[in-house]
């Protein structure tokens, strides 16, 4: 099972004042993958897109805001960081 994986777009990519993107399975495991986009991360998301796999989700990522796997978060690793409101 894939968790939710966060990304944080750097300004020079940022639109819409979007600067969070979460990366989430759909409720059902056979239910392809959404991207949330935020403009604050511990605030509801703004937007949502979604698609029908992984790598269909990643790449747009990848296409629209420049994110490459290393940028993908977990929720762990986003409070190593001292990120710790988020929503989910």
């Amino acid at each position: 099972m894939v968790e939710n994986k966060f990304a944080q777009i750097i300004k020079e990519r940022q639109k819409q004042d979007i600067k969070w993107l979460r990366l989430s399975p759909g409720i059902q495991g056979d239910q392809g993958f959404f991207i949330y986009l935020y403009e604050n991360i511990s605030e509801n998301y703004k937007y949502d897109y979604w698609f029908k796999n992984l790598d269909q989700a990643k790449e747009w990522a990848k296409e629209r805001y420049d994110i490459d796997e290393s940028d993908w978060k977990t929720v762990i690793e986003l409070n190593r960081m001292g990120i710790m409101d988020i929503d989910m």
